[in-house]
């Protein structure tokens, strides 16, 4: 009774409003990721970044816009979902103008296919869920054995190598495609060379952002949360950012087992 008096106050009714735009942008996004995996499988990656970096200056620059004038959450909703629209836009224009042999019709459509979409996405989605659970059990540990409270002294320091993950996940996904066209041409001998260069760039470029957190993370995290989660924070997060280290440079070994993508 209280949910429902709440659901049909006006707070309530923007909420919701909220909560399906969102949702709205989540299911169109599963629909238009077809468009940029197929320009990643033609490797044309220039174009991907463009309209990516391009739509987020834009979205950013309207949100902040907006929040100096007030606007409502549902306004913020709205923008990002508008934002999902036309990059899948721009990016379905790019296929029909120059891959117009991509196309979707109704005559591709066969049971077979389907069957073999459904056999490797299952297993992909298990996989993928197995690893948020390896990954995220850790705050339900510390939950059960100490006080709820000291999930945040932790979630902190995960969070932050979360990000520090997406930025070596984002670099090395380029790299999909190419592996994936030297293994079914048989040229195992350049994924294997561009394995140990992709080893080395990635921990080229994460033990730099390592080395910042592991001697100045507590600073930044007192300057982000407080003086008390940085000196709470601190030992957790150099911790992890020692396991990080080795963990970086194998981010891409995970291309090569699972080829659709852990994250």
């Amino acid at each position: 009774a209280p949910f429902c008096i709440f659901l049909h106050s006006r707070l309530g009714f923007k909420l919701y409003f909220v909560f399906f735009i969102v949702g709205t942008d989540l299911a169109l996004s599963f629909v238009f990721s077809v468009y940029q995996a197929a320009l990643c499988g033609l490797q044309d990656f220039f174009k991907i970044n463009v309209i990516s970096v391009s739509s987020a200056l834009v979205k950013n620059a309207l949100l902040v816009v907006l929040l100096l004038n007030g606007f409502s959450l549902m306004s913020l909703a709205a923008v990002q979902l508008l934002m999902s629209i036309l990059r899948a836009l721009l990016q379905y224009s790019i296929i029909r103008r120059k891959y117009n042999y991509l196309a979707v019709r109704r005559s591709n459509y066969n049971r077979s296919m389907l069957k073999q979409i459904y056999s490797y996405s299952i297993y992909s989605f298990i996989i993928a869920i197995s690893l948020k659970m390896l990954f995220f059990t850790d705050s339900v540990v510390i939950g059960k054995v100490l006080k709820v409270s000291e999930i945040t002294f932790y979630a902190i320091p995960a969070m932050m190598m979360e990000y520090v993950e997406k930025l070596i996940w984002t670099v090395t996904a380029v790299l999909i495609p190419v592996i994936s066209s030297y293994d079914a041409t048989g040229e195992q001998s350049k994924n294997k060379d561009l394995y140990i260069y992709g080893s080395k760039y990635s921990l080229m470029l994460g033990i730099p952002i390592l080395f910042v957190l592991f001697t100045n993370g507590s600073n930044f995290i007192s300057i982000w949360m407080g003086a008390e989660y940085g000196a709470r924070a601190e030992q957790v997060l150099k911790i992890l950012t020692v396991g990080y280290a080795f963990y970086c440079p194998q981010m891409i070994s995970a291309w090569y087992i699972f080829p659709a993508g852990v994250e």
